[in-house]
Order: structure tokens, then sequence, then C-alpha cells
């Protein structure tokens, strides 16, 4: 009887290589942190668009020049060239005008060639006054006014963009002023969704995350794993719960949005479990 007790022993000690039920603080099985798991990430939201956000958008349109990716800063007029609408990127042109007493002072920026079909989104930085025209000079009093915040559509190529900025009548102010051009295609939304976007990543982080991780139900892990896969699963979506809003000013801003690797499989390769032995202590 010895002998055959003995053999059990030893083919269980062979064969298994993890406790069958959850020890506390010890191990811990794939099922029940697939539960854990699914508990997070319906607390922590992904892509959270607030109020602030859009506060921090609607201050960067009004009150500075664009500082896209890979913009440029023109402070010699007139010659002046955009960049494509592909490169999301804009041009700022940077000038000063010193009125005189009973006239008008006027400076002029001209385009090189613009070969591409494209709206550009224009913002004046200064109380100037400036007028535009498409492939004719722009004057004191010919062209369209410039809003401090515009849309030009460039719907024929080659075009030739002209813009004349001047002072108020009869004043000796020195003005500074900044025009931020920012081409962009004409059919790029005006706003990315990511509220859209919201429950759609929380049900894919819930149900994906685990599958990047290789995480299987019937499977015994260590704890300390566990709650080290836990807390990088909640820092994942915290820092992108954090570059959200960004993301979105950024695409209003200059019309590009670089996503990131998508955030389930972030969590789920941050999810490093070690399967825990016949006998597992602290």
């Amino acid at each position: 009887m010895l002998k055959i007790v003995t053999f059990v022993l030893s083919s269980l000690l062979l064969t298994c290589n993890f406790i069958p039920v959850s020890v506390p603080n010890t191990t811990i099985k794939g099922s029940e942190i697939k539960s854990e798991l699914r508990k997070e990430s319906q607390t922590n939201i992904i892509f959270p668009v607030s109020a602030s956000s859009t506060a921090l958008t609607s201050s960067l349109r009004s009150s500075s020049a664009k500082q896209c990716p890979g913009f440029t800063t023109d402070t010699v007029n007139p010659d002046f060239k955009l960049p494509q609408p592909s490169e999301f990127t804009n041009v700022n042109l940077s000038g000063t005008i010193t009125g005189i007493a009973n006239g008008t002072v006027t400076q002029n920026w001209l385009s090189e060639p613009i070969t591409t079909v494209s709206y550009i989104d224009v913002r004046l930085i200064t109380s100037l006054s400036c007028r535009y025209r498409l492939n004719a000079e722009a004057t004191l009093s010919i062209g369209t006014f410039l809003n401090s915040s515009d849309t030009i559509a460039v719907e024929t190529v080659p075009s030739t963009l002209s813009i004349a900025c001047y002072t108020s009548f009869n004043t000796t102010t020195r003005v500074e002023y900044t025009i931020s051009l920012n081409p962009r295609p004409q059919r790029l939304a005006a706003n990315l969704p990511l509220a859209d976007l919201n429950s759609t990543f929380n049900l894919i982080s819930e149900t994906t995350a685990p599958i990047v991780a290789g995480i299987k139900d019937d499977t015994m892990y260590t704890y300390e794993s566990f709650e080290k896969c836990k807390a990088n699963f909640t820092l994942a979506a915290l820092a992108y719960s954090s570059a959200a809003p960004e993301a979105n000013a950024r695409y209003q801003e200059c019309g590009i949005y670089n996503p990131t690797t998508p955030q389930f499989i972030a969590q789920g390769i941050a999810c490093d479990l070690k399967e825990a032995k016949f006998i597992e202590t602290n």
C-alpha cells in the first residue's frame, strides 16, 4: 500500500507543475486574472476628450502661432513657400509694420506656386488688417479680408497666394504680427472622433489584452507576477488617457494624428506573467 501511495505522489510531482486552485497572495488562476483585468479596463477610460482638452485646443487656436511638426518661420517678405498638404506642417510669416501719420504702410507676401489642391488653415495673430487673393496681387483695398481664423480653399492649381497686411489709418504704432498657414487635404475631418472610439476600445482592451498576454484560463500564475501585470495594465491605460487630449488637440491644430501602439497591445505586452510551479511560496 505504501508503495502505491509513493508511486502516486511521485507521478504527481513529475507531471504537475502548478497548484490546481488559487492560494491567496501566492498563486492565481488565469480566468481570475482576466476577471481582474476586465475590472481595471472598465474603470480606466480610454481616449477621454474632456472640457479641459477642448479648452486647450481653443486656446492654442486663438492665442499663438502654430508649431506643427517641421514648421518653419519666414521673416523676409515677400516670397515664401507653403508646405505640401500631405506634410501636415505649417509656415509662420512674421513681420513688423510701423505706421506713419496720415497714411498707411503695407507689407506684401507672395507664395511660390501651389501645386496641390488643398485647404489652407490660416491664423492671424494680431489686430492688424490683412487681405488675400489667389492668382492676383492683394492690396490695401483689393482682396478678401483675412480673419483671425480663416480657411482658404485652393481649388485649381498651380496657384499663388498673395497677402497684403497694413496698419490702420493715422497711426504711428509699431505692430508685430504673425500669420500661420497650414495646408491640409480637402477631405480631412474637422475633428478626430476620439470620444466615439471610447466604448469600442474599452471592449477591445478587456478582451484582447489578455489574449496578447497569452493568459490561459486553467493555468496557475504567481501572484507576484499578476500584481506587476495589473500595475502595468493600469499604467498603460492612464498613459493613453493622458495622451489622448493632446493627440486630439494636435489633430485639430495641425491635421496630423500619429497613433502609437494600440493600448490593448501595450497592455498585453506589459503583462509578463510567470506560471506557478507545483510548490510556490512567497
